[in-house]
């Protein structure tokens, strides 16, 4: 049995030990399947290779950026109790980034050693724009792990899919059985 909360609040708990574990300020964000089970939001990631998404979180705060096309959706769609807070600062998300990293003195912020190299670079220029030192180590598919081990809210989720496809096999077995001949 897990110590970590279920749904979205827990997943955000289990994050900020694993950063706890690794000295990390924060950590960035940017795969839209971890996005997807960090924020527990559901119906507006499209996986459309865009990524006009990014988080930061830290030991205190849980920032989303995305833009205005998203962000009705975001508000609409968060989970009650959510600890997300959507941003839609102007400029590039590399800038945000680098902004948040300054502003919260971060010396070490891991990202996802699956971000594009444009990204990461965009990030490293800001903080030089800012004169800021910080490591950006990568975190050599953390997040990816942590999602193969279901929360109490996840493993419900799939119960409950399993169920409504065991229910429509069941009505609809005589087509099949026929079908088959």
């Amino acid at each position: 049995m897990s110590e970590f909360a279920a749904g979205p609040a827990g997943r955000i708990e289990r994050v900020r030990a694993l950063m706890v574990e690794r000295g990390y300020d924060a950590i960035v964000v940017r795969d839209e399947a971890n996005l997807r089970w960090l924020t527990g939001v559901k119906g507006v990631f499209d996986y459309t290779f865009e990524f006009p998404h990014a988080a930061f979180i830290t030991a205190d705060q849980c920032l989303f950026h995305t833009d205005s096309r998203y962000l009705n959706s975001f508000e609409e769609n968060t989970p009650a109790g959510s600890p997300w807070v959507y941003d839609m600062d102007e400029g590039t998300i590399p800038g945000w980034v680098a902004g948040k990293i300054a502003a919260n003195k971060c010396r070490v912020c891991a990202v996802e050693d699956d971000m594009q190299i444009n990204f990461y670079q965009g990030i490293q220029r800001g903080l030089e724009d800012r004169s800021v030192a910080c490591m950006l180590p990568l975190m050599h598919d953390d997040i990816r792990k942590m999602r193969a081990i279901k929360d109490a809210e996840e493993k419900m989720a799939t119960n409950k899919v399993i169920k409504t496809h065991i229910i429509n096999y069941a009505k609809t077995r005589e087509t099949y059985i026929t079908y088959r001949k």
